[in-house]
């Protein structure tokens, strides 16, 4: 309005200074707007680390695999995965040279799998393209793997009859998260790391522990 006005009355001098005046009131309403936008968005990011305890967001889980690498070094409680058959997990330098020491140190590790004969597993193989009965043997191989494994500590594996929709891999005070995507393979799919104490990691957890109050114990072991 004053811009306008500036313009329009007459005085040279006189219209420069309302032009002037109008211009600061405008730059100061934009500052302002942009300062308020910058608030806001802070206010966001803290809320969501705070709150929910988001720590990181991975564009794949692979990725996610190198973070992970280095909280396993800490960890010494608790070792928590829900998933299918956890191939890369089992064939990984940490489960292979690391695990194994730290379950005659006392780490207590819990694992949630399909049942291999549902028939969610052989649907996966179609999701994920692959062929008929890898995740069900996959699924089979992870109940070998964790019966060698009790030679060295506590682990045990339970069995559940609905389809994942996450991957789930809790160490100690951090909970890595990522869903199950048709058509791409899981190591490709984005990914989450939430922290303790955080209403995430909390909600995350006790997810967990349901399906794993219902799940079938493996009987094999």
């Amino acid at each position: 309005m004053l811009v306008a006005a500036g313009l329009l009355v007459g005085g040279e001098k006189l219209s420069t200074v309302t032009v002037g005046i109008g211009c600061s009131l405008i730059a100061g309403a934009v500052v302002s707007f942009f300062a308020t936008l910058h608030a806001y968005r802070t206010n966001r990011v803290a809320e969501i680390i705070g709150h929910w305890g988001l720590r990181s967001i991975f564009k794949t889980r692979s990725k996610m695999n190198s973070r992970c690498d280095e909280t396993f070094e800490s960890l010494c409680k608790h070792l928590d995965i829900m998933g299918w058959g956890m191939r890369s997990f089992r064939y990984s330098e940490k489960a292979r040279v690391y695990l194994p020491a730290k379950l005659k140190q006392g780490l207590k590790v819990r694992i949630l799998a399909p049942d291999p004969t549902s028939p969610f597993v052989s649907q996966q193989d179609k999701d994920e393209g692959k062929s008929t009965g890898s995740t069900a043997h996959d699924i089979e191989m992870l109940a070998e793997w964790v019966r060698k494994m009790k030679e060295h500590g506590e682990i045990e594996l339970r069995h559940y009859f609905f389809r994942p929709q996450d991957f789930y891999f809790r160490q100690d005070d951090y909970v890595y998260i990522g869903p199950y995507l048709y058509g791409v393979d899981s190591q490709q799919t984005i990914s989450f790391e939430y922290e303790y104490p955080s209403h995430g990691f909390d909600m995350y957890t006790r997810h967990f522990d349901t399906v794993w109050n219902a799940a079938k114990i493996n009987t094999d072991m």
